[in-house]
């Protein structure tokens, strides 16, 4: 079977995609992935979430980390994707606005960071998109897509949209920029916040995202004692909580409580024994919540001097430090883990050095490991 090569920062290009109901109102299905250095896209087809892998989209400029998509909530139809520089319409054209070659209509996000682009839509204005980008200038910056815009649209088209700001500060904000950073509708759907941790620090900056005039936006600081180098931040709407995979060797994944009705962040616990040495900059590479939020799945990196796996924490035994592998055959690096919208878990892995990139499925994915089903190839 020939295999779907893809982006090794699979589950990291996904961050806007949230799949629980309670954001569906206001945010976006995760029907559609885009991927960078591929040419594939992978399509979920409602009302049974049937895949497709096509490349309709071509191979334009794309990085491989931390891409965003945002999908239209009612029918899961493409609205655009970026990789926090360039921006594609649904016609997979660079958004109008956007000018290759000219910093100045582009977005600023630093492509080489995991979680460095993040969408919502503008409380109160669901036509008026805004990306926030981690930026090599130390802070957190936004753009806006305004969907109403024609743009690259020809009659009878509908809009496909204009990047109509760029690169804004926000005035509010101390966030330093960092691999991780993460989009949580409120409680009551009336806003967002955006989460961030300073890295190297205990600091995290908890925005509240408010209304459509960033001056009103707050933020709150949150040191929760605990010093780490963060590569993501992973969160459950079910159970509340947010994984935190340290980049930092030996450092142990932490879960945080987080109210998204006050935006409070607290220490839960951590993961005993999740820390490794595998990597100076890649010891966690992922993590990824069951859809009943019981089970934590944990993407070790691996890599030349060790082997990578995929192992399942029971958050209901939060005192054992027994790790289980649900990995059928050893694998030589383990990378990105995302949530479908079909109920499945994505994990892109290669069996041996220099490999193709392959995408496994979990099902089952809140049962006990023995029972939990591991397929070696989702699409090929």
């Amino acid at each position: 079977m020939s295999k779907l090569r893809l982006s090794p920062l699979f589950g990291l290009l996904l961050v806007l995609f949230f799949t629980g109901s309670s954001y569906s109102q206001i945010t976006y299905s995760g029907e559609n992935w885009y991927f960078g250095n591929s040419i594939f896209g992978i399509h979920f087809n409602r009302p049974n979430y049937s895949v497709i892998v096509d490349s309709t989209h071509m191979n334009p400029p794309f990085g491989q980390f931390g891409n965003a998509t945002a999908s239209e909530p009612e029918t899961g139809n493409l609205l655009f994707y970026t990789d926090g520089q360039f921006v594609y319409d649904a016609n997979y054209q660079l958004m109008d606005g956007i000018i290759a070659g000219n910093p100045t209509f582009l977005l600023n996000a630093d492509i080489s960071r995991n979680q460095n682009t993040a969408i919502v839509s503008t409380p109160g204005n669901d036509d008026r998109y805004i990306i926030f980008t981690n930026t090599p200038g130390n802070a957190i910056n936004f753009s806006v897509v305004d969907m109403t815009s024609t743009g690259n649209a020809l009659f009878p088209q509908p809009a496909l949209g204009s990047v109509t700001v760029f690169n804004q500060s926000i005035p509010n904000s101390t966030a330093n920029t960092s691999d991780a950073m993460l989009v949580i509708a409120k409680r009551d759907l009336s806003g967002y916040w955006l989460i961030t941790i300073d890295q190297a620090t205990s600091a995290y900056k908890v925005l509240d995202v408010n209304g459509a005039n960033p001056a009103s936006w707050t933020e709150q600081t949150f040191n929760l004692g605990l010093t780490l180098t963060a590569s993501n931040l992973n969160f459950s709407d079910v159970n509340g909580k947010i994984a935190v995979s340290p980049k930092s060797q030996n450092t142990n994944i932490h879960i945080l409580d987080f109210d998204r009705a006050t935006g409070v962040l607290a220490l839960d616990t951590v993961v005993l024994n999740s820390g490794n040495a595998d990597q100076l900059t890649e010891a966690i590479y992922d993590t990824e919540w069951s859809a009943d939020g019981s089970k934590l799945y944990i993407s070790r990196f691996g890599g030349a001097a060790n082997v990578g796996d995929l192992s399942q924490w029971d958050s209901s035994l939060p005192s054992s430090s027994s790790l289980v592998s649900i990995l059928p055959n050893q694998v030589f690096g383990s990378y990105g883990l995302q949530a479908g919208p079909d109920g499945n878990i994505y994990h892109l892995y290669q069996e041996f050095n220099g490999g193709p990139f392959i995408v496994g499925a979990i099902s089952d994915t809140d049962s006990l490991p023995s029972l939990v089903q591991y397929n070696l190839t989702a699409f090929g």
